[in-house]
């Protein structure tokens, strides 16, 4: 649930989400064992527990929702940089836009 607008709080809408992460993955490729990876696993839950349900507890802008699993996946272990992009498909705008979608990076 992403928005400020009445009808948003109250009826669920898509989100989509890309985490990409950067890091130097030599180790990991080198040894092929996710002991010195990326757990993506990690990522992926840094984004589930970040996106809610709850209208209290949810973002109101995707600016808030790429910013809060930005910061949570740039504290994963090995993780240097991360961008998150974040789209809200079929936004109820009064014209030819089919999403819109913001994009936050980090460090």
């Amino acid at each position: 649930m992403v928005g400020d607008l009445p009808h948003e709080r109250e009826m669920l809408q898509p989100i989509e989400v890309d985490v990409e992460v950067m890091a130097d993955l030599d180790e990991s490729a080198d040894a092929d064992s996710l002991v010195f990876g990326i757990d993506y696993r990690r990522v992926y839950e840094a984004v589930r527990d970040t996106i809610s349900d709850d209208p209290e507890h949810a973002p109101r802008l995707l600016e808030a929702l790429c910013a809060r699993v930005a910061d949570r996946v740039i504290e994963l272990d090995r993780v240097a940089k991360v961008r998150v992009c974040c789209r809200k498909p079929w936004a109820a705008l009064p014209g030819p836009v089919d999403r819109v979608e913001v994009e936050v990076c980090r460090p």
